[in-house]
């Protein structure tokens, strides 16, 4: 019996240290490329993130998430970043995943068409800062642009894939 209590006790010492991450891996990999530092969504990430994305449970999980992210836009670098991830996320999604991300963006399209006329507002009195904010625009405009050009064009959408 001591040595049962002893045992107890050394697991539940190293259980308490231990951090238990309860999200999904769709969750997970999502939150990774949201939030990613580097310039580049990493490629292995939106890979894995499409696998996943061929499971219904998934599917949903992950069209919701990015649904929900893509929506969210306020004119800062790090949000702007954080868009321009969702945009890259979709658009590869688009090509590969799951056949069904298609008709659900297609549903969204006015999403896209709202990227697409976002407007530029002077937020940064540092100029370096403001141009950053303003290219990230630009380049979440023009994969607005280029997300509902495979969306509404067949031919090209099956060309990409």
């Amino acid at each position: 019996m001591q040595l049962f209590k002893s045992a107890a006790k050394s697991v539940w010492k190293v259980s308490k240290n231990m951090v238990v991450d309860s999200r999904s891996p769709a969750r997970k990999v999502l939150d990774e490329i949201e939030n990613s530092k580097e310039e580049i969504v990493s490629t292995n990430k939106l890979s894995e993130l499409a696998s996943i994305s061929y499971e219904i449970e998934p599917f949903e999980e992950i069209y919701d998430l990015v649904i929900e992210r893509a929506k969210v836009f306020k004119y800062n670098i790090e949000d702007a970043k954080k868009s321009l991830n969702m945009m890259v996320t979709i658009n590869y999604l688009i090509k590969h995943g799951a056949s069904g991300f298609v008709d659900e963006f297609r549903e969204r399209i006015k999403m896209f068409k709202a990227y697409e006329s976002l407007e530029y507002k002077h937020v940064y009195e540092v100029e370096t800062e403001q141009k950053r904010l303003d290219e990230l625009l630009d380049q979440i405009k023009n994969r607005a642009n280029y997300i509902q050009t495979l969306l509404t064009d067949k031919v090209k959408l099956l060309k990409e894939k």
